[in-house]
């Protein structure tokens, strides 16, 4: 909303010969001499500095209220409202008339955003200077109509023209609400009539430009964004205004350009820190614009436009979930305010929650809605329901209100992919891009070619995308991952190189550049890169949880990595991502203490964020503080009162206390919400099978399988209640059913592991030998036949049969773990090493994996390294007693007897609790 200028003239009148009478009776020409000078740089706009001129007059005459009436105007111009709130305070606690005050004290609350605390204090006040009474209404105007009210807004606006028929500002605001109900040309007239009169009214000139903005006269718009600014080089409006002209250009330089001009006049105006955010979103730096957005929240919560960014923000960086708890919050607002609701729907298909979805866009869908976006959001909801006809029609409806809307288009031919012919689907996307000026159809075709592997095709079409939208620096991101799908790691490295030299603000292609050089097993080089971003730039967060990555893989100790994430915390307070790596990693650490200071510290810095709510709840519920943990969850709930996922979170914590009752109500409560959701209907079933209620359980299951009779995952909840009945064969007949109906793997694996598990090996083998047949890529099938084969003994077809799957699943430490123990197996120990160090790798802290590392190192003949892995496998799960087993068994290959006694005789100081007494008895023999 445009905050509108209270004239000084409105008070000096009042103040002038009295105030330079009191100043000529104190000391009178040095703190005049400063008043005039302040006067002089206000006159020339140098608010700042005028600032600094009035601050030294009031120190000298304290008691002079004019002086601060003078002090609290050049700071509400210097964008310091909540320093001239107080000023303004102060004079009318000095019983100066409300007149001079008032207008002034207005406006600097509703720079802050403070609408509430404005009309509750003041609303219903009206004052008898009629230029004063206009200036004040017109903030309270200002007011009612962010907190949406529309009865009082016009009230105020006509108690404001009343006073003064053609106050401008008041005029204007009058045109801004036409303006709002697209009455474009009516609003015009009250613009041009504002001018006629003044043609030095910079906020008019502003007014005009948002005009032509609306009508899509672009470069009207920017002239007289262009006038305003040269009236009043500190007028922000007009330089946000010019800032999306630039964003709406696509360039990036040329908004950062504007905004340092900006932060010359107004460096501490929330409006700078929200203009930073805007361009760090538009330019792909999210983690940046997440930080600063979430500062402005810290003071500004609920100001409409801060939370949509937020929204956005959170949208970009995958958190669809928070996104979806600011649109909501936004549309709790003000139910009216369209880009929030179509946010809020986009946001809860993403989420799955189609049917919320079309209940979110039902009223922009109605039979006389021109709205194209909505029936196209609909459309995609029906979509994805399985409801093709109905997406059609809403298609139809969209293109009639928007025939020339190619996003719209190039929604409804990529839609198609699911169940078009792909061939004729990637035609129609490849026409539109090359017939169409806009970058939709390129996007489109380009996520298309990659999904499907056509990784020559994806590159061929960003070109296309780069010649339309030149010099993003994301786009040369985006070919380094295709190269790098294509395992052309040269050319990739060059790429993302490239990428960020030219946008050190995108951490995606430091981060690639960082896993290339571990890929590589140059984690010294990796470390390197990041050492000398940190060094350039010593407030780079991203860059310093990075590091605390890498340091961690390498196994550096657990105080280096806990150091670093405090200072990624310290140079980014409002970040989330540090300070859930600092919870996550003391948990990891098994430091609940650690864990639970480290969780109340993120929760004072950042109350509402859904991710530091839920992680701070499991580090509770891990240290045993059930209570807390239980409060976080009601906070996340509070936060996302249409989510399913907080009353998961709360069921959890409740069956921890033993609340059996009320565990059961939240599962329900998330099924309330989120009928769909699979996460919450797996949970009730787990909870009705754990509870004896297995009939229960039973139609729970048989609803869910007639409501989505395509997902698997209701077959597999089936064949695990008659597996626990007892009744394989039900179980087989549920698995069989649901292969045939969705074509899983999964179920198709567990169809193979219950066969074994019955001892049906012939029928086992049979059946995984034809689907392998028929789905030669289903490497997690694979694997479940390598753990087969290991149990029979065969360890090279298990190798063979391994190395497939780790091509499949490279980063799978499991995989890696397995495949280098049928190696030592196979007497390939040295080869083994690299793979188990890989792995240890990526899971520093897998105790399992040193345990394999030592194992193949001794076979190696490597005995005291092999000892110091295992000693360091016993530390990480010292209630393990496997790995004590093995701690003695690679004691006594390394020569340490005594190490190998004490841990042997512990071992069988435990009697029969512990099934490796035979092994303990051997090796004691031997000693």
């Amino acid at each position: 909303m445009l905050s509108n200028a209270f004239d000084i003239g409105v008070f000096v009148r009042y103040a002038s010969l009295l105030l330079l009478s009191v100043l000529s009776a104190c000391d009178g020409r040095s703190t005049a001499s400063l008043v005039a000078s302040g006067k002089e740089l206000s006159a020339k706009r140098e608010h700042a500095a005028a600032v600094i001129q009035f601050k030294s007059a009031v120190q000298q005459s304290p008691d002079v209220i004019e002086l601060r009436l003078l002090l609290g105007q050049a700071m509400l111009a210097a964008g310091d409202a909540a320093g001239a709130e107080i000023e303004f305070v102060r004079a009318l606690e000095a019983k100066t008339p409300p007149g001079q005050v008032l207008p002034l004290l207005a406006k600097a609350m509703v720079m802050q955003g403070d609408y509430k605390k404005l009309v509750l204090t003041y609303g219903t006040t009206s004052l008898s200077d009629k230029p004063a009474q206009a200036a004040f209404q017109t903030q309270l105007a200002i007011a009612w109509s962010a907190l949406f009210d529309r009865a009082k807004t016009e009230a105020a606006l006509a108690a404001a023209i009343a006073a003064v028929p053609d106050y401008g500002p008041a005029t204007l605001l009058r045109a801004r609400f036409l303006a709002g109900k697209k009455q474009f040309s009516d609003a015009s007239k009250l613009v041009e009539a504002v001018l006629a009169r003044d043609p030095t009214d910079h906020e008019a000139w502003q007014l005009r430009g948002e005009l032509h903005n609306a009508t899509g006269n672009a470069a009207g718009a920017e002239e007289a964004f262009r006038k305003a600014l040269a009236l009043d080089k500190t007028f922000i409006p007009a330089h946000q205004s010019l800032v999306a002209v630039q964003l709406k250009k696509q360039d990036v330089a040329g908004a950062r350009k504007q905004a340092e001009l900006l932060r010359t006049v107004a460096p501490l105006h929330p409006t700078t820190a929200y203009i930073d955010a805007s361009i760090a979103y538009v330019a792909g730096e999210f983690a940046r614009a997440r930080e600063l957005a979430q500062r402005l929240l810290l003071v500004a919560p609920d100001q409409v436009n801060i939370v949509m960014l937020a929204g956005a923000i959170e949208d970009k960086l995958g958190s669809v979930a928070q996104a979806a708890a600011y649109f909501g919050k936004v549309l709790s607002f003000n139910p009216e305010l369209t880009p929030a609701r179509l946010n809020l729907a986009e946001a809860e298909i993403r989420l799955g929650q189609y049917g919320k979805a079309l209940d979110t866009l039902k009223p922009l869908t109605t039979a006389n809605s021109n709205e194209a976006r909505a029936f196209g959001l609909a459309a995609n909801a029906e979509m994805r329901q399985g409801n093709a006809e109905a997406a059609e029609r809403l298609f139809l409806r969209a293109s009639k209100i928007e025939p020339g809307d190619v996003q719209l288009q190039t929604a409804a031919i990529a839609a198609r992919l699911g169940f078009g012919d792909p061939s004729a689907v990637l035609g129609e996307l490849q026409t539109l891009a090359e017939s169409s000026k806009e970058a939709y159809a390129d996007e489109a075709l380009f996520a298309a070619r990659v999904k499907r592997g056509e990784f020559d095709a994806a590159l061929i079409a960003l070109d296309g995308l780069s010649r339309k939208r030149p010099g993003l620096a994301a786009h040369t991101e985006l070919r380094g991952r295709v190269l790098l799908a294509k395992r052309d790691f040269s050319a990739a490295r060059l790429a993302f190189e490239q990428a960020y030299k030219a946008d050190p603000g995108l951490v995606g292609a430091l981060g690639s550049l960082v896993a290339m050089d571990l890929d590589e097993k140059q984690p010294l080089r990796a470390i390197e890169r990041l050492q000398a971003v940190i060094s350039a730039s010593p407030q780079n967060a991203a860059a310093i949880v990075l590091l605390a990555d890498v340091k961690a893989k390498q196994g550096a100790s657990a105080a280096e990595v806990t150091k670093l994430l405090a200072s990624a915390v310290s140079a980014a307070p409002t970040w989330p991502e540090p300070r859930l790596r600092q919870i996550n990693f003391a948990l990891q650490k098994r430091n609940f203490k650690d864990a639970l200071t480290l969780a109340r510290d993120a929760l004072a810095a950042l109350p509402g964020n859904t991710q530091i709510l839920e992680t701070a709840g499991r580090a509770q519920l891990q240290a045993g503080d059930t209570e807390q943990a239980l409060s976080s969850y009601r906070r996340l709930a509070g936060t996302m009162p249409n989510a399913a996922m907080p009353y998961l979170r709360l069921s959890e914590a409740y069956a921890a206390g033993g609340k059996a009752e009320q565990a059961e109500n939240s599962i329900n409560k998330a099924l309330e919400l989120e009928p769909g959701n699979p996460d919450a209907q797996s949970a009730l079933f787990d909870y009705l099978t754990a509870t004896g209620r297995r009939r229960n359980a039973l139609e729970h299951v048989q609803r869910i399988r007639s409501a989505q009779p395509n997902a698997a995952f209701v077959y597999a909840m089936e064949a695990a209640l008659h597996v626990k009945a007892k009744n394989p064969e039900a179980a087989l007949a549920a698995l069989r059913a649901g292969l045939a109906k969705t074509g899983s793997s999964d179920l198709a694996g567990r169809q193979f592991s219950l066969l074994v598990e019955l001892g049906r090996n012939a029928e086992a083998d049979r059946f995984a030998s034809a689907w392998i047949k028929q789905h030669p890529q289903d490497a997690a099938f694979e694997y479940l036949m390598s753990v087969q084969e290991i149990a029979k003994g065969d360890f090279r077809t298990a190798e063979t049969r391994l190395k497939r799957v780790v091509a499949v699943y490279p980063s799978n430490t499991l995989v890696l773990n397995n495949l280098g123990w049928v190696m030592v197996q196979n007497g390939s120990a040295k080869s083994a090493l690299p793979l188990l160090q890989q792995a240890i790798q990526m899971a520093p802290d897998a105790a399992a994996l040193h345990d394999t590392l030592a194992f193949a190192l001794a076979a190696d003949k490597q005995f005291a390294r092999a000892l110091e892995v295992q000693k360091r496998a016993v530390a990480m799960a010292p209630e393990d007693n496997q790995l004590r087993l093995g701690l003695g068994r690679i004691a006594i290959q390394a020569g340490d007897k005594a190490l190998a006694r004490t841990e042997l005789l512990r071992l069988q100081a435990l009697g029969a609790s512990f099934a490796g007494q035979a092994a303990v008895g051997n090796l004691l023999q031997g000693l």
